[in-house]
C-alpha cells in the first residue's frame, strides 16, 4: 500500500512564510515600480508613511499562521490600489499648481 509521506505542520509553516515574505517583495517591488519611485528612499512623508505601513503588514502577516495566503494577497492589492493612487494624486497636484 502506498502511503503520501506525512509532511510535518513545521514544515508547512516555514513554506508558508517563505510563501508570503516572496509575495511581500513582489508587491515591494510593484509599487515601487508603479508610484514612479526609483528606490525605497521616501522623498516626502508620504512616502515614508506608505514604506512604514507596507513593513507593518508585511510583518505582521509572515508569522501568523491564521491569515492565509489568499487574505494576505488580498490587503497587500488594496494597499497597493491605495498607494499609487496616492502617488499619482501627489504627482498631479504638483503638476497642476506649477
Amino acid at each position: 500500500m502506498y502511503t503520501i509521506p506525512y509532511i510535518e505542520s513545521e514544515e508547512f509553516f516555514y513554506l508558508d512564510v517563505f510563501l508570503k515574505l516572496l509575495l511581500g517583495l513582489l508587491a515591494l517591488a510593484l509599487i515601487i515600480n508603479k508610484s514612479g519611485k526609483g528606490n525605497l528612499a521616501p522623498s516626502s512623508a508620504m512616502d515614508q508613511v506608505q514604506n512604514y505601513v507596507l513593513g507593518g503588514i508585511i510583518g505582521g502577516v509572515i508569522y501568523s499562521p491564521s491569515v492565509s495566503i489568499f487574505q494576505f494577497a488580498i490587503v497587500l492589492a488594496i494597499w497597493a490600489e491605495a498607494s499609487v493612487r496616492a502617488s499619482y494624486s501627489a504627482i498631479a497636484s504638483i503638476l497642476l499648481i506649477a
